[in-house]
C-alpha cells in the first residue's frame, strides 16, 4: 500500500515537473532578469498601427450587414434595458462647449472634463447599480458576437451566416471571459496601490521632496507591471471564444502569442482608446451645437447619439481587437 502510493506521488511530481518545463520553455523571459540573447524568442510581428485602424473600418464596412445590424441591434438593448442618458445631462457640457467657441477658452478643462464623463458613461449620476451590471452584461454579451461572426466571417470558407446565427451561438464562453477578466482584474491591483498612493503623496500630506518623488517613481513602476500583465490578459478575452478553450489555457496561449510585443500591444490599445475618444468628439460636439440650435424638446437627438456611439464602440473595439490578434497568429 505505502509503495502505491509513493508511486502514484512520484509519477505526480514528475507530471507536473514535466508541465512546468513546457510551460517555461515556451516562455524564455523572466521577470526582473535580462534574457540572454541565445534564449530570445519574440512572437510574431503585430499588425502596424495605420493598417490596423484602416483595416478595422474597412473590414466593418465589408461586412456591413452583419456588423452594423449588430450595432444597431445593441443599441436597442441598451436603450431598453438601460435606458437612454436625459439630454437635461449634457447640459453643462453643451453650454461650456458654446462658451468656448465664443471665446472663452478657460472653459476648456471643464468642457474636457464633462465630455470625459460623457464618454465613460458616468455623466448621469441617476443610474442604478441595476443599469450598470446591465449595461456590462450586454456589453460583454455583444462582444462575444461579433467576436463570434467575426471568426466565421473571416474563416477560409467562411459560411452564410445571420444576426441570428451570431447571437443564439455565441454565448458558450461567458462564463470562461469572466474568469480571465477576474485574472485581469487580480493582474491590476499593483496598478490600483500605485495610483492610490500617488494620489496621497500629491496631495501634501504624506510625504514631500525627494521622498515623495520616490514614492512616485516606485507608484509608476507599479502601474507598468500591471500593463505588462494585462496586455496578455486582454489577448487571452479573444483566445478564450475558441470553441472548447478554457480560461487558464486561453491565458497560456495568449502568453504565449504577446512574447517580444507587449509595449506594441499596448501602444495599439492606446491608440485604440485615443481613436475612439476622437470618434466620440468629433461627432458629439457638433450634435451638441445642434441640438442648442433646434431646440427641439420633443426630439432628443443627443440621446439617440450617445447611444449610438456606445454601440459603435463596442463594435469597433471588437473587430479592432480580434484584427489585432489575428495578425500575432
Amino acid at each position: 500500500m505505502i509503495g502505491k502510493i509513493k508511486a502514484t506521488w512520484n509519477a505526480t511530481l514528475a507530471e507536473g515537473r514535466a508541465r512546468a518545463d513546457r510551460y517555461l520553455g515556451a516562455r524564455p523571459h523572466r521577470s526582473f532578469r535580462p534574457t540572454p540573447k541565445y534564449k530570445y524568442k519574440k512572437g510574431r510581428q503585430v499588425a502596424g498601427m495605420w493598417p490596423l485602424v484602416k483595416g478595422s473600418f474597412q473590414l466593418i464596412w465589408k461586412e456591413r450587414t452583419i456588423l452594423i445590424g449588430l450595432m444597431l441591434l445593441s443599441a436597442l438593448a441598451l436603450f431598453v434595458f438601460v435606458g437612454g442618458i436625459p439630454t437635461l445631462s449634457f447640459a453643462d457640457l453643451r453650454r461650456s462647449i458654446n462658451e468656448i467657441f465664443t471665446g472663452d477658452f478657460g472653459q476648456i478643462g471643464a468642457a474636457w472634463t464633462l465630455f470625459n464623463s460623457a464618454v465613460t458613461g458616468s455623466l448621469n449620476s441617476a443610474t442604478s447599480p441595476l443599469q450598470q451590471f446591465l449595461a456590462g452584461l450586454i456589453s460583454v454579451i455583444f462582444w462575444l458576437t461579433y467576436i463570434w461572426a467575426l471568426r466565421h466571417l473571416l474563416a477560409d470558407k467562411p459560411q452564410p451566416i445571420k444576426i441570428r446565427d451570431a447571437l443564439y451561438n455565441s454565448g458558450s464562453p461567458l462564463v470562461s471571459s469572466a474568469m480571465v477578466f477576474l485574472a485581469a482584474v487580480v493582474q491590476l491591483i499593483p496598478a490600483a496601490l500605485g495610483s492610490f498612493g500617488m494620489a496621497l503623496v500629491l496631495s501634501g500630506q504624506w510625504l514631500n521632496g525627494a521622498e515623495a518623488m520616490a514614492f512616485c517613481a516606485a507608484a509608476a513602476l507599479l502601474c507598468l507591471l500591471s500593463i505588462y500583465w494585462v496586455v496578455s490578459s486582454l489577448i487571452a478575452l479573444v483566445v478564450v471564444t475558441v470553441p472548447g478553450m478554457y480560461p487558464w489555457r486561453a491565458l497560456a496561449g495568449s502568453s504565449v502569442l504577446v512574447i517580444g510585443q507587449r509595449w506594441a500591444i499596448a501602444l495599439r490599445v492606446v491608440l485604440l482608446v485615443v481613436l475612439l475618444y476622437v470618434i466620440w468628439a468629433v461627432v458629439l460636439i457638433p450634435m451638441l451645437l445642434l441640438d442648442n440650435w433646434l431646440k427641439f424638446d420633443y426630439l432628443p437627438i443627443i440621446t439617440f447619439t450617445v447611444q449610438l456611439l456606445g454601440a459603435f464602440t463596442i463594435m469597433y473595439a471588437s473587430v479592432y481587437m480580434y484584427k489585432l490578434y489575428r495578425s500575432m497568429l
